[in-house]
């Protein structure tokens, strides 16, 4: 064979081969429907998600499926709200197509439906880019989110929303509403990172700062017993209003965000922070801060360092870490340990130690971010839990 005629044969092979390759790869994805009623994307099976690519016209949010759960990438791999994964796969899965027509750049501008990275159009014309992935990287299905159809005037409830697919030049009207999906960073993370029950707690106790011992010391017996102070000295009228707030800010706990803690940088602003690097836990910035140590009945011991130098405005910041202690285990007045042997494990209970360091591996990465009234409940001066002080004041 001449070895111009074999060269002809090659390239022909080559163009058969990538031709079938393509028709294999794309009867592999999902398939946008034409059809009024039918799904929006048909064949898409939840397990194949390994990841979510959000991009809007502010940030690109990226989700993906690790070993011990779903976690927000772009946010230092802190855990995602998983319930809010499932719920933005259930939508594109249960999205009908109501109607169809073919998109002009004028229809893509008045509908929201310019890419999220268009630079050149204004930040209302552009859409919201939801891309799902399997575990190979392979883009699953991508949908560009629009605007909302509304019926009965302006202000009305949404019944609908534009979209445009991958693959498609036309426009699609689905019968499901996605703008809860356009949203940024925060709107992603698992907002309830402690999952305790007041009922839980046996001791509640302050220490301060640099070795300035304890503050004060609230304990009971009993999960339906009231709490009392036991240090630094009984029968002071307390705040019960402010003392139960006290006692249920670690069981009602919720983030706004999340930091990285790492060494140097003292929780800096996710702006000044690797994104998925964890360091060794520094304190929090400015001022040290006390301790306020939430004990459970089981020994497991919270430890919340809130931020003394909270602005008025907000929001705050305040970081965590777990212990274990021997129940019964009491601490004087310089907040050091006396009366037990705290490396003697009940035999009943021979895992605890295990369990806090997994809880203490769970949250003292990070540094999270509420807001100011909910950072006031931990709070460190004993002046401000009695009532005559107060009084006093005014």
């Amino acid at each position: 064979m001449k070895a111009k005629t074999f060269g002809i044969l090659s390239a022909i092979l080559v163009v058969v081969l990538a031709a079938g390759a393509l028709i294999v790869y794309q009867k592999a994805r999902p398939k946008a429907s034409l059809k009024m009623g039918t799904p929006m994307i048909a064949g898409i099976s939840a397990g194949d998600i390994a990841a979510i690519h959000i991009r809007n016209p502010a940030e690109s949010i990226e989700l993906v499926k690790g070993s011990t759960g779903w976690v927000v990438q772009t946010r230092y791999r802190y855990p995602a709200d998983f319930s809010r994964i499932r719920e933005l796969v259930d939508t594109v899965k249960e999205a009908k197509i109501g109607r169809s027509f073919e998109s002009t750049g004028e229809i893509q501008n008045r509908l929201a439906l310019l890419s999220p990275i268009d630079t050149t159009a204004a930040e209302a014309r552009r859409g919201t880019l939801i891309e799902l992935k399997n575990e190979k990287g392979d883009s699953i299905a991508e949908i560009l989110i629009g605007k909302t159809r509304k019926r009965g005037g302006k202000g009305e409830v949404p019944d609908g929303q534009y979209v445009m697919l991958d693959g498609s030049q036309n426009i699609f009207l689905v019968d499901k509403i996605f703008t809860s999906f356009q949203t940024g960073h925060s709107s992603w993370l698992a907002k309830n990172p402690v999952q305790i029950n007041g009922e839980d707690i046996a001791k509640i106790s302050c220490e301060g700062p640099d070795g300035e011992g304890l503050k004060y010391v609230f304990e009971r017996d009993g999960k339906d017993e009231e709490y009392t102070l036991t240090f630094p000295s009984s029968g002071v009228n307390v705040d019960t209003a402010l003392l139960n707030r006290l006692s249920d800010a670690l069981s009602s706990f919720q983030i706004e965000d999340v930091q990285i803690r790492t060494s140097g940088n003292k929780g800096a602003r996710p702006s000044e922070a690797g994104a998925a690097s964890k360091g060794t836990g520094a304190q929090l910035p400015g001022k040290k801060p006390g301790r306020i140590n939430f004990t459970l009945f089981d020994g497991l011991v919270y430890h919340v360092y809130p931020d003394p130098d909270c602005s008025e405005t907000g929001p705050c910041i305040l970081r965590i870490d777990v212990g274990w202690e021997k129940p019964g285990l009491k601490k004087d007045e310089k907040g050091k340990e006396v009366g037990a042997d705290k490396t003697e494990i009940p035999e009943n209970q021979p895992d605890m130690v295990v369990r806090a360091a997994q809880e203490n591996e769970r949250l003292s990465p990070w540094v999270f971010v509420v807001p100011k009234w909910r950072h006031d409940a931990y709070i460190t001066d004993l002046k401000e839990l009695i009532k005559q002080d107060k009084e006093e004041k005014t």
